[in-house]
């Protein structure tokens, strides 16, 4: 996962008030950290952005929330830049 990945997952969490944690256990494919509450398979398999909100938030429309969050990120890239 890269840092405009990341940032684009903080965004549909938020967005969508998904966990982060589950976010970012299905987008690297790793086991959720102990303790935290997540789908099972959460984590089984490395998904994109699309398909981790798919597997949690079955209901959302995928393509629209990442194409947002993916929009956010940029521009808060953007801003970072012009402010550095």
């Amino acid at each position: 996962m890269n840092l405009g990945q990341c940032i684009a997952a903080i965004h549909v969490s938020h967005n969508l008030s998904l966990s982060f944690d589950c976010m970012k256990a299905n987008m690297t494919g790793t086991a959720p950290a102990q303790g935290v509450t997540c789908p099972d398979g959460t984590g089984t398999s490395k998904l994109n952005l699309g398909k981790s909100i798919q597997a949690l938030s079955p209901n959302s429309d995928a393509s629209n929330e990442s194409k947002a969050a993916q929009k956010q990120a940029n521009a808060d890239i953007k801003d970072a830049e012009k402010n550095s």
